[in-house]
Formats: C-alpha cells, sequence, structure tokens
C-alpha cells in the first residue's frame, strides 16, 4: 500500500510537471518585435522556425508567432481571455542575422549563439532585456528608456547609444567609435576598449567607463549626472550644472571647462 501511495504520487507529479512543446515552421525575417513578457531563446539556423513550451496544450493558441514582411512578431494574446493564466512560456527562435530587434514590456532574449550582422539596431523599453553571448557586427544603433537593459560582449566598428529612464547598458564592448547619449537616471556601465569616445549625460545618468580605455575623448556631464571614464591621449570636459567627471589615465592634450557647481578631476581628486 505505500509503494502504490508512492507510485501514485511520483505519477501526479510528472503530469503536474508535464510541459507542452510545439514546433512551428515560420517565413524568413530579419527583423523581430517581442511584447508580453515573453523569454525566447534565440539560436543561429538557415531554417528558421520557432518551438514554444507551455503548461497546456490550450495555451498554445494564446502564444502567437506571425511573421509579415521580413517580420517575426513574438507575444501573448489574452485580451479576450481574461481569465486565461500561463505559468509557463519557453520560446526558442532558430533564424539568420537580425538587422532589428525591437522588444517591450518585460520581454527578454538570449543570444545564445555568437551572433553576427552587417548593421543592427536595438531599440528596448518598458523593462525589456537582451542578452548577447558575443555580438559582431559593423554598426550597432542602441536605444533604451523605461528601465531596459542590454547585457554582453559586443564588437562593432561604430556603436551609437542612446539611454534614458532608468535604462542600464552593461556590456564588454571592442569599437572604433562610441557615441552614447544618457538622461533620465540611466546608467551605462562598459569595459573594453573604444579609440574614441563621445558621451553625453545628463538628469542625475551615470556612466561608469573606468574600464573601458580609448584614446580620445569627448565627455559633457550636466544636470547632476556622474561621468569616470579612461582616457590615455587625448581629452575634452564639459561640466555643468552639478555635473560631476573623473577622468583615469594622464591624457596630454586637455580641454576642460566646468562652472561653479560642477567638478571635474581625477582618479586621487585632484581637480583639473
Amino acid at each position: 500500500m505505500k509503494n502504490y501511495i508512492l507510485l501514485l504520487f511520483n505519477l501526479t507529479t510528472i503530469l503536474l510537471n508535464a510541459q507542452i512543446t510545439e514546433s512551428r515552421n515560420i517565413e524568413n525575417f530579419n527583423e523581430i518585435i517581442c511584447k508580453s513578457g515573453v523569454n525566447i531563446n534565440y539560436y543561429n539556423s538557415d531554417s528558421p522556425k520557432v518551438i514554444v513550451e507551455t503548461d497546456k496544450k490550450e495555451n498554445l493558441n494564446y502564444i502567437i508567432t506571425s511573421t509579415k514582411n521580413n517580420v517575426l512578431e513574438v507575444y501573448v494574446d489574452t485580451k479576450n481571455q481574461p481569465n486565461v493564466t500561463i505559468s509557463k512560456i519557453d520560446i526558442s527562435v532558430y533564424g539568420i542575422a537580425l538587422e532589428k530587434i525591437s522588444m517591450t514590456s518585460g520581454s527578454k532574449i538570449s543570444f545564445e549563439d555568437n551572433f553576427k550582422s552587417n548593421v543592427l539596431r536595438i531599440k528596448e523599453t518598458s523593462g525589456a532585456q537582451i542578452v548577447f553571448k558575443s555580438l559582431k557586427t559593423d554598426h550597432l544603433e542602441i536605444d533604451l528608456s523605461s528601465g531596459a537593459q542590454l547585457n554582453g560582449n559586443i564588437t562593432s566598428k561604430t556603436i551609437t547609444s542612446k539611454m534614458s529612464s532608468g535604462s542600464i547598458w552593461n556590456a564588454k564592448i571592442n569599437s572604433k567609435e562610441l557615441s552614447i547619449n544618457s538622461s533620465s537616471g540611466s546608467k551605462v556601465l562598459l569595459e573594453g576598449t573604444t579609440e574614441k569616445l563621445s558621451i553625453k549625460a545628463a538628469s542625475g545618468a551615470m556612466a561608469e567607463l573606468n574600464n573601458l580605455k580609448t584614446e580620445e575623448a569627448d565627455i559633457v556631464a550636466n544636470n547632476g549626472s556622474k561621468i569616470t571614464s579612461w582616457v590615455c591621449c587625448k581629452l575634452s570636459a564639459e561640466a555643468n550644472t552639478s555635473g560631476k567627471i573623473i577622468i583615469k589615465g594622464l591624457p596630454t592634450n586637455l580641454k576642460i571647462k566646468h562652472d561653479k557647481l560642477s567638478k571635474i578631476s581625477n582618479e586621487n581628486g585632484d581637480v583639473y
């Protein structure tokens, strides 16, 4: 009797933990849009497809994966079924190089393979997150807002980044030119190397670039923002309205400007 009860318990546990998996063939795409808090793992493949895993077979109907005009959309649609609860959604997407990634509403995509693209545009908002194992591209455009996050290893000849509203960019990078415009409490934490850096921060934004080695930097900190940067040769730095800039390294070609409420100094606190 005891063994029977144990067997019944184990069978019940297996059934409760059972997952429903569906493989979906899709058309080719070069752009992906993710919404509704979906969690996606992305893999390189010449044969595009989507594999959806969830807790109940009927829930597959609410997990939308559609392609139109080379755009793959992935989201959950339960607006006409308010009582539907989906406790588990795991989505694997297989495709070739992307040109644009758009993420919103707490969705997350993780690139599990080394990812290459000639030009890549990233737009994230509302707590979305992108994680790259390794990204290599010629030009990368980044637009983060409203608590969005971008993480990973990035190699790109040129990178332009716009950040606002508590967004976070935390990465290791290798680039020739890097341009950052950050505001409204956003945070940039970068390490690696870049030949030329241009960064402007405002409204409480913070940039920790003391582990990002750059030959030449143009740095502006306004309205309570703070920037720490590692500069080797040429530096142009300006701070206004309680802005703060801290420089690591010994740049010899200097152009410094700040008002009475702001400060530009080296790592030891010596004011320029």
